[in-house]
């Protein structure tokens, strides 16, 4: 790699057997109208022939690197990896099985240069793995218009637990501004494996950074048609992202204007996804588990929920857990004092 010149963006494939499908993703970054880029591969200890596909296209074009995990680490410490060794201005992250429209980075950083923001974020066409059938977009056409900043709070309830419109907000990639990244001592959590994109973008906003979208679909997402449920199935693992992002609010964000209002959002969407929890335990039948999750989700939202439940059956609304309910709880409970 060459050393001399730091490029403008740098670009981070985490990759673990990937050897059938990382050429695709490599070939769609190699294509982009804006070439000014460094390439990182992080080979996360694949067994397969991930690091010969890598090492041949590295040998076609320098601006493609590998780096190599001494053992399987996961996705977070690879792109952690990447982060250590990137020097763009910006940093950029594709995973091994999705692939970029050739316009996609000239098109964010123009977003990031002209108006000074610290990510941005595209829309995306979910596509089935294998056959390349589009199954149609991730976020909602609404989020995406407008052209204005996404507020931490927005950010949050773009993530709200039940929502039947949208798919994860945590599915979305950015383009990041690397001394943002930096100046904030940011990094994917390690631990986490459902989620960490989520909670690493969140925890960017908290700290100040700026967040805005684009709403052309640029970023080809894989999914196995399998996990299609998986992207909306509450789990235990969403709700510990959710514990580290309040951490990290009541850690770095006190200073800010909406403190208050984004805790409480945080408290109630725990309790939301414990809902989630719970109405999943009901359908699959796991009745004791279940009755064990009632007392995380408190009578107040118990009560309000199935308030909301009732109008929407009444009116015919095919819609599930309203993130309009935070008004209704502002309104009538006492729930903005900082802890």
């Amino acid at each position: 790699m060459d050393t001399t010149a730091s490029p403008k963006v740098t670009v981070i494939i985490p990759v673990w057997n990937g050897g059938d499908f990382i050429g695709n993703a490599i070939a769609s970054v190699l294509a982009q109208t804006l070439g000014d880029f460094e390439l990182i591969v992080v080979d996360d200890a694949s067994t397969d022939n991930t690091v010969d596909v890598v090492g041949a296209i590295h040998d076609q074009d320098a601006r493609v690197t590998v780096l190599h995990q001494p053992e399987r680490m996961g996705v977070s410490a690879a792109r952690n990896r990447g982060l250590d060794m990137a020097r763009g201005a910006f940093v950029a992250v594709l995973d091994a099985d999705d692939v970029w429209l050739p316009q996609r980075l000239a098109i964010m950083v123009d977003v990031l240069e002209q108006h000074g923001v610290d990510l941005v974020a595209d829309q995306q066409t979910l596509v089935e793995f294998g056959t390349g059938r589009t199954l149609g977009l991730t976020m909602r056409d609404a989020w995406m218009q407008g052209g204005a900043d996404i507020p931490l709070s927005d950010f949050v309830l773009m993530d709200w637990p039940g929502r039947k419109d949208t798919r994860n907000i945590g599915l979305i990639k950015a383009v990041m501004r690397r001394s943002t990244i930096e100046r904030a001592g940011v990094r994917y959590d390690e631990t986490v494996h459902l989620g960490e994109d989520f909670l690493f973008y969140a925890c960017l906003l908290v700290s100040g950074a700026r967040m805005r979208f684009v709403s052309t679909p640029l970023y080809a997402y894989s999914v196995r048609t399998h996990s299609l449920s998986q992207l909306t199935t509450p789990t235990t693992g969403q709700i510990e992202v959710n514990r580290l992002l309040r951490e990290w609010l009541c850690a770095h964000g006190r200073q800010r204007a909406d403190y208050a209002r984004v805790r409480m959002i945080l408290d109630y969407r725990e309790k939301a996804l414990w809902l989630q929890y719970l109405l999943w335990s009901l359908q699959t039948r796991h009745f004791l588990l279940a009755l064990r999750t009632l007392p995380r989700i408190g009578i107040d939202v118990c009560f309000l929920w199935v308030m909301d439940f009732v109008r929407r059956k009444l009116h015919l609304v095919q819609s599930d857990f309203n993130p309009a309910i935070i008004g209704k709880i502002e309104r009538r409970m006492p729930l903005c004092r900082p802890p």
